[in-house]
């Protein structure tokens, strides 16, 4: 490490701390990178084990699902399923916050379909695929992933992409503005300027198109209230018509 440079040595001190990753290791990956911190972030979470030396750890599976079912509550009436009130204590356990950004990436490391809920399936192939079996061990990787966010955009996009879907409902195309905008201040932190202007420029086009509907919708009351006083007028005509040919018959017979 003494022939390092200044900035290497700085990136290497990143790199372990985001990671947890031992010297050696991260002394590979960035190697392998030309020393671009971004990419070897993306080779290091892509196959974490390309440097190892030893078999990667594993995972007692049979720990895995005893930690679940701590979490599993009857309260929420979710059956064998890990719900609000199980998600608070876990949280609670990690020492996060609920709009804390980890919360976000633990969702997304297990690839939850459902806000406040884990199925089992999610929750042991998650805890596998980070390789731990441990409330300790689960926040040591979740932090070191939230730590590395800045530094690798493609992660950031990727949870970006989890966080609509995953906010969304279901039968939605979209995601509600508020929402977005709940999600964004979690993602990205304390807004910066230009998402303050870009909020509001969204808060602006949702206004115009409120407004446009609403001239619509005055558009087409008009014409149903038009439309109903030509047929008034066109019966009331046919039947004054009517009246008067009817008298003239009678009239005439005389």
């Amino acid at each position: 490490m003494n022939r390092l440079k200044a900035d290497q040595k700085t990136k290497l001190r990143q790199f372990v701390q985001w990671t947890q990753a031992t010297e050696p290791v991260s002394l590979n990956f960035l190697a392998k990178a030309n020393w671009n911190i971004e990419y070897a972030m993306t080779l290091y979470y892509d196959n974490p084990n390309l440097f190892s030396s030893s078999a990667p750890a594993t995972v007692d599976q049979s720990k895995t699902i005893q930690l679940f079912t701590q979490y599993v509550d009857k309260r929420d009436g979710l059956g064998e399923r890990i719900g609000p009130h199980g998600m608070q204590r876990l949280l609670i356990d990690l020492g996060y916050e609920p709009i804390d950004r980890r919360v976000l990436i633990l969702a997304w490391v297990f690839k939850a379909e459902t806000q406040c809920e884990f199925s089992l399936q999610e929750f042991t192939n998650g805890m596998a695929s980070l390789q731990v079996d441990s409330i300790q061990g689960l926040k040591q990787k979740i932090d070191a992933l939230d730590a590395g966010m800045k530094a690798d955009l493609t992660k950031t996009r990727d949870l970006c992409i989890f966080t609509f879907n995953y906010g969304k409902s279901a039968a939605s195309r979209s995601l509600d503005l508020e929402m977005a905008i709940c999600y964004w201040d979690v993602i990205f932190g304390a807004r910066k300027p230009l998402m303050s202007q870009w909020i509001d420029f969204l808060y602006g086009q949702e206004r115009m198109a409120y407004a446009r509907l609403e001239e619509d919708r005055c558009v087409r009351t008009r014409m149903r209230w038009n439309i109903r006083a030509i047929i008034k007028r066109s019966f009331g005509h046919e039947r004054t018509s009517s009246l008067h040919f009817n008298s003239k018959r009678r009239y005439m017979n005389r």
